[in-house]
């Protein structure tokens, strides 16, 4: 069979999942491409090249929309089959295959490999495929066909390792980006980890067996990955390493084996995600040994009752300050991760987070909007205490978790949401320029506009995404200052600033709440 994967690279990453995909369809000899794009014109260019039998698409929530309208103008050019896949499929896949706008024909939930595998070999074969665990399917009596989930891959080196001859620009790339780990032991309510080891502890139950929460190829296989990717790249184009797994490295002594095997055969500065409580002196120190350059954590909420009983990540700011410190203190950066205008956000916790984040001294901070993706804790809590209206966001949540958000916050005065808006847009600005705070603090008193989106944006530009880490604080502030000025940046920052000023003004018209204000949790 010829399989065409569609899906749109997010922060110009390749989905590793759908390479794995590719790469267990061919090692079973099916035929496989991929399309990259948000154009339709390139996606009808790609089914008129390769001619497929089967559709697949992987998506998150945001992106749902605009794949169920894509896909339905290719059923009626083509009638092809498709089927989707990816983290909106297994938590909000009944939703969606239930609903009348729905067009596609099948809902992966879990761990995909074997699940589209079978779906290929009874299609090939011409046989009923209603019946394959991992899937949803509608039925003739218009009642879905949800099927039972198979257990998880126990040994992830069993394998192929993943397709990435796909990625066409991979040859040009100066960064690679892996991921090895599967799951996670934490339970953050915001993600969709805890809700995909309950999930999958059902699956347990009824196999009876145990399994463990989190799994990882070994070392050697992990190694042999990044070789092969590299062969793929012209040679010394690669610059650095992402290895982006939720938290890496969380057995020492697999830690200790990787980090020798890759200081041994790759020797590529890398970097990698770390929970605030794996940081340790001997785990940082068998990372920079190996040539691990910075280590990206996820702080989210710098006041440590919300991080405690909104989040459930029980840990105290001492404990992210004294973890900061150690991976200084071995030459690596720091980049953090935070998350504002969380349920029940107000203008102080908003304040702690910023706080914690300047004395955390961090290369660079990051600040999202909380969006709240079905099947989440977070999501739940957010509808229990009248943030969310179910039935009333999912198609609104936005496939940018920067820009808006689609919570209720009429229970802020009006000038402490908009200083928390402006503190948003000024987050990486301040938390980088540590000698302008007071900059900060001041245009927060402003109405938020323009100005303040024009600051975030070129933030993200000159500071966040910028290539040179090595470069000084001063030359980074006259390329910012350059940058601020020039007029193409200013003219796709009021194009941007508009975009989200209509969506703020449509939310305020639509959105209405007599909750008191939260002023403690």
């Amino acid at each position: 069979m010829e399989i065409l994967f569609i899906n749109k690279k997010h922060d110009g990453y390749m989905s590793q999942g759908i390479m794995s995909l590719s790469a267990v369809l061919k090692q079973h000899g099916h035929k496989t491409s991929y399309v990259d794009t948000w154009s339709f014109e390139e996606v009808d260019n790609s089914i008129k090249k390769t001619k497929p039998d089967l559709l697949a698409f992987s998506s998150v929530t945001g992106d749902y929309s605009y794949y169920n309208d894509t896909n339905r103008k290719l059923k009626a050019k083509y009638g092809i089959m498709a089927v989707m896949g990816g983290p909106h499929a297994t938590f909000h896949g009944k939703n969606f295959m239930e609903s009348e706008s729905n067009t596609f024909d099948g809902a992966c939930v879990g761990e995909g490999e074997f699940a589209l595998l079978d779906l290929c070999k009874k299609l090939e074969a011409g046989e009923e495929y209603d019946k394959i665990p991992n899937w949803i399917f509608p039925s003739s009596s218009n009642k879905m066909v949800v099927n039972p989930m198979r257990p998880l891959i126990e040994d992830l080196s069993t394998l192929p390792t993943p397709d990435f001859s796909m990625d066409t620009a991979l040859s040009s790339s100066e960064k690679l980006v892996f991921w090895f780990h599967r799951g996670c032991p934490y339970k953050c309510t915001y993600c969709m980890n805890h809700a995909w080891n309950k999930m999958y502890k059902k699956v347990d139950e009824r196999e009876g067996t145990f399994r463990k929460v989190v799994r990882a190829p070994n070392p050697a296989y992990c190694v042999e990955v990044i070789k092969k990717t590299l062969s793929l790249s012209d040679a010394g184009s690669v610059k650095s390493i992402l290895i982006a797994d939720d938290t890496f490295g969380g057995n020492i002594k697999w830690l200790a084996e990787f980090c020798e095997i890759y200081k041994k055969e790759i020797n590529i500065p890398w970097d990698t995600h770390l929970y605030p409580m794996m940081i340790t002196e001997n785990r940082i120190s068998l990372m920079a040994e190996a040539g691990c350059r910075t280590a990206l954590i996820a702080i989210e909420s710098g006041n440590e009752k919300v991080r405690e009983k909104i989040l459930k990540r029980p840990m105290s700011n001492k404990l992210i300050i004294d973890g900061a410190k150690i991976i200084h203190d071995h030459g690596m950066s720091m980049n953090i991760q935070n998350i504002l205008l969380l349920p029940g956000e107000t203008l102080a916790t908003a304040l702690d987070t910023f706080n914690l984040n300047v004395k955390c001294k961090p290369e660079i901070a990051t600040a999202s909007k909380f969006q709240p993706y079905p099947g989440v804790e977070l999501t739940d809590y957010s509808i229990t205490e009248g943030y969310l209206k179910p039935g009333d966001f999912e198609d609104d949540i936005p496939q940018d978790f920067h820009w808006t958000s689609v919570l209720d916050f009429s229970y802020l005065p009006k000038k402490d949401y908009n200083k928390i808006l402006n503190l948003h847009n000024m987050f990486t600005f301040g938390t980088y320029f540590t000698r302008l705070r007071f900059l900060v603090y001041f245009l927060m008193q402003f109405p938020n506009g323009i100005m303040h989106h024009h600051i975030d944006n070129m933030a993200r530009k000159v500071i966040s995404h910028r290539n040179d880490i090595k470069a000084s604080k001063f030359k980074i502030f006259l390329i910012f200052i350059y940058n601020f000025f020039k007029s193409s940046n200013i003219k796709e920052t009021i194009k941007k600033s508009r975009i989200i000023m209509n969506k703020l003004d449509k939310k305020k018209k639509i959105k209405s709440s007599t909750r008191p204000v939260v002023s403690e949790f």
